[in-house]
């Protein structure tokens, strides 16, 4: 498969750090593509400056209905709109692989179907609602993002298998030519840790949907491009990456040798966040209590703390079986410029071996 590949990081702890609000809405940083895009424009370059090789569409809250309802749209207004935010990804990274000579890759962002509720069920699913709600919804969203020019389809956070399973149909059947990835939101490690099976945040178990997605991709699908986790803590990515990977080296034990390839192109994920533990009640951060980042406060992150953190976090990156690294939540490009070196330093270094 080559090289490990690196992913942007975080887009909303950039646009808070700069004291943009992003609690108007639902649109969360999507509302900027419409009423400020340069800030978005310059966040992506910094990232790409930072030595990502793939920066994600600020589409992750976008949905049709979405701008519609904040900003009395019309529907096909409301189409052109999520378009427009991912071509922007596309733009800049056209811009600065010309002037740079460097190749990037654009992933567009397409959130799960809780994340348009605005109201954290991404962080549960089990939504309640039909599997032809779930594939009515993602489907707006990939007719909008196919057109947009990006390289690949980024479904993000996805907290449950049925949502996955819709998506994975949709991209077999409608979109074939389209690559994508998903990504999915795991319950932490200390709800799994006594039978150290690794699950969504529905509680289905992650080698389980990992090992039916692989299934799929020799069976038809063939767009498959990666499968990982997002938005999850840290310090698990090794365990979590490490279910998906036992699920594909499953499902490659009965395969033919061309199976086998197609399976092994298909990429694993690890994009978490900082460290930080989130609350999707209170809507706040804050340090765990663990032997990796210590209980600290967010005024320690202007000091050596944050460095320390920062390389921390790589680290736990780089232990993983993931062939794409990046982050997530309160996640920035000093984030990605230090994984970034740490990958291009393993790599020097295996080749001197």
């Amino acid at each position: 498969m080559g090289s490990r590949l690196v992913l942007d990081g975080g887009l909303a702890t950039e646009l808070e750090q700069r004291g943009y609000d992003l609690s108007i809405g639902k649109l969360w940083s999507a509302r900027l593509l419409r009423t400020n895009p340069l800030a978005i424009r310059d966040i992506h370059l910094r990232y790409l400056d930072a030595g990502a090789d793939i920066i994600t569409s600020a589409t992750y809250q976008a949905t049709v209905e979405g701008y519609m309802a904040e900003f009395q749209m019309e529907r096909n207004e409301a189409e052109c709109e999520l378009i427009a935010g991912a071509k922007l990804a596309v733009d800049v990274r056209d811009e600065f692989c010309k002037s740079t000579k460097r190749h990037a890759k654009v992933a567009g962002s397409i959130g799960p179907y809780g994340g348009s509720l605005g109201d954290g069920s991404e962080y549960r699913g089990n939504y309640g609602v039909s599997r032809e709600t779930l594939r009515e919804f993602h489907e707006k969203q990939i007719k909008c993002m196919v057109n947009s020019g990006v390289d690949i389809l980024a479904f993000e956070t996805v907290p449950d298998q049925n949502e996955a399973l819709e998506i994975a149909s949709l991209m077999q059947t409608r979109f074939s030519s389209t690559s994508f990835w998903i990504s999915f939101q795991c319950r932490p490690r200390t709800e799994w840790a006594q039978s150290d099976i690794p699950v969504l945040a529905s509680g289905f178990p992650l080698y389980e949907i990992c090992h039916q997605l692989f299934h799929m991709q020799i069976n038809g699908m063939k767009n498959l491009w990666g499968l990982g986790v997002n938005c999850v803590e840290p310090q698990s990515v090794e365990k979590y990456t490490l279910a998906v990977s036992r699920a594909r080296e499953s499902v490659q034990q009965d395969a033919s040798n061309l199976e086998k390839e197609s399976l092994q192109n298909v990429h694993i994920l690890s994009y978490p966040n900082s460290g930080e533990v989130y609350d999707p009640i209170e809507k706040t951060w804050s340090w765990p209590e663990d032997e990796y980042f210590g209980q600290d406060s967010l005024s320690k992150l202007n000091s050596n703390h944050e460095r320390a953190c920062v390389s921390k976090w790589s680290s736990l990156q780089l232990s993983s079986t993931a062939s794409v690294l990046g982050g997530c939540c309160r996640t920035g490009p000093f984030h990605t410029q230090k994984l970034s070196e740490l990958v291009r330093l393993t790599e020097i270094n295996s080749e001197l071996v």
